[in-house]
């Protein structure tokens, strides 16, 4: 949800705000690190999925929490893949334990990744320290995925375990090979829902990270055609100004992004603000019939949103939207 929630903000900040320039980096970033991700999912089809499942962006709590790009459960192993799209020169320092990046005459230094997913590994394997059933060995790589990047691994000792996409099928025909079944179908698909039913969303407050007011944001509802702010509400309807589109359910798509900026925690008086509507029962009746749930009572009280049962209609992009995304389109 870090990509959707920037692309909210970028959406209403006003691109001459002091804080634009980093926002928009950061929106980069996570946009880089998602295309990384779903690149490398071609190469796990062409593995062959029979018999295993894969995981996407789990992210579990145990004292504290930890997210794994992919991890990819089988009958015989467990595989958890650390995924970094890169370009450039990328040096592995097996001293210093880093990893050094050069590109553009410039020197970028990262954490080794192969300690950060043993590490995840740790954790992992103690947050299934109660789970019922036998556990299949665990194991883990990183895969880079940036056909840009040039790997410098010589006298790093776990190079064995850093590869590149087109790699990764090999590898893991290599470990079906090389390992037998030790859990069953059934307590594969135990394991599956038990990882799955903890994983949290990562529910970041941008507006707070950034230390923005919501005044620095432009307020109202875009237009579903146009993408111009902002429609007005009238009878129970939404019409442009500009090019008189009319809509019913234009409210779905801001009410969503209002979730994910005030790190879903809505009130009736923020929504009221953000939508440019004065009814708090209007905006409350919107609120319901979006999915939002009720928490808390009074004046502490808030709405929230399930984002697994997020709709197409509150995901879909406008033309105006996809601007914001074409900036971007140049990943690093």
């Amino acid at each position: 949800m870090k990509l959707s929630s920037y692309q909210a903000l970028l959406e209403r900040l006003n691109p001459r705000h002091p804080q634009y320039a980093d926002i928009h980096s950061q929106f980069r970033k996570y946009q880089s690190g998602l295309f990384g991700e779903d690149s490398l999912d071609y190469y796990f089809r062409v593995s062959g999925l029979h018999g295993k499942q894969l995981i996407k962006g789990l992210r579990l709590k145990h004292h504290d929490y930890f997210q794994m790009d992919r991890i990819l459960v089988s009958l015989k192993y467990i595989l958890i893949i650390e995924v970094k799209n890169m370009s450039g020169i990328i040096h592995f320092d097996s001293h210093s334990h880093q990893l050094h990046r050069y590109k553009e005459e410039q020197i970028d230094i990262f954490p080794d990744p192969i300690l950060q997913v043993q590490l995840q590994k740790i954790q992992l394997m103690q947050y299934l320290h109660h789970f019922p059933h036998p556990i299949p060995p665990i194991h883990t790589v990183c895969v880079f995925t940036n056909s840009n990047g040039k790997l410098e691994i010589v006298n790093y000792p776990h190079k064995d375990r850093i590869l590149t996409s087109q790699a990764l099928p090999l590898y893991i025909q290599k470990m079906d090979q090389h390992y037998v079944n030790s859990i069953s179908s059934n307590q594969q698909e135990d394991l599956v829902n038990y990882l799955k039913s903890g994983h949290v969303e990562d529910q970041i407050n941008l507006m707070e990270k950034h230390g923005l007011s919501w005044n620095d944001l432009k307020k109202g509802v875009p237009c579903i055609t146009c993408g111009r702010f902002a429609m007005k509400r009238e009878r129970y309807r939404w019409q442009c100004p500009h090019c008189d589109k009319r809509s019913d359910d234009a409210h779905l798509r801001p009410l969503f992004h209002l979730a994910l900026l005030s790190g879903n925690k809505v009130t009736n008086r923020l929504a009221r603000d953000f939508l440019l509507v004065q009814s708090a029962d209007a905006i409350r009746k919107m609120l319901v019939r979006a999915g939002f749930e009720r928490r808390g009572a009074n004046k502490n009280g808030y709405y929230s949103l399930d984002f697994r049962k997020v709709t197409d209609k509150q995901l879909k992009v406008t033309d105006k939207d996809r601007k914001v995304t074409d900036k971007c389109t140049n990943i690093s």
